[in-house]
């Protein structure tokens, strides 16, 4: 059962289906959120740069 489901997927493209559509979902949310996003990302950098400082990158 497993190998008819992977050779189906295989045949489709299913997961090049789903992440393309993902990716347009999320293109889309950006931009439609691009004010909040803004005012949030200083937030966000500021989170990377001590999560990397604690990993010591």
């Amino acid at each position: 059962m497993a190998r008819r489901d992977v050779e189906c997927k295989r045949r489709t493209n299913v997961v090049g289906v789903w992440s393309s559509v993902d990716a347009a979902y999320q293109r889309r949310a950006m931009k439609e959120n691009r004010e909040e996003l803004a005012a949030v990302e200083p937030d966000i950098r500021t989170q990377v740069t001590n999560a990397d400082r604690v990993l010591g990158k």
